[in-house]
């Protein structure tokens, strides 16, 4: 089993303080969901399902959340077989 560690300069990132707070626990959900190539599925219901299964999001939230993720450089979203993926 892979354990994830966050790095503590997350939090004095300016990136990633910038963003709102939901981005930014998205950000941190797609850390943890990661494979270990740091690489994982960018479908937004997928993620909402897994990040947010308690909270009252929507898909198109989350999807705006990605784009903002992916906007200030955390990640990098890419194709495959016409799926979407992060790294």
């Amino acid at each position: 089993m892979t354990r994830r560690m966050l790095d503590s300069a997350i939090w004095k990132n300016e990136k990633f303080g910038v963003m709102p707070s939901m981005a930014r626990l998205l950000a941190i959900g797609i850390i943890n969901h990661a494979d270990d190539q740091g690489r994982g599925k960018a479908h937004p219901v997928y993620l909402r399902s897994q990040i947010f299964p308690y909270d009252d999001v929507t898909a198109t939230e989350v999807a705006d959340w990605l784009a903002m993720v992916a906007d200030n450089e955390t990640i990098q979203v890419y194709q495959v077989d016409g799926k979407d993926y992060y790294q």
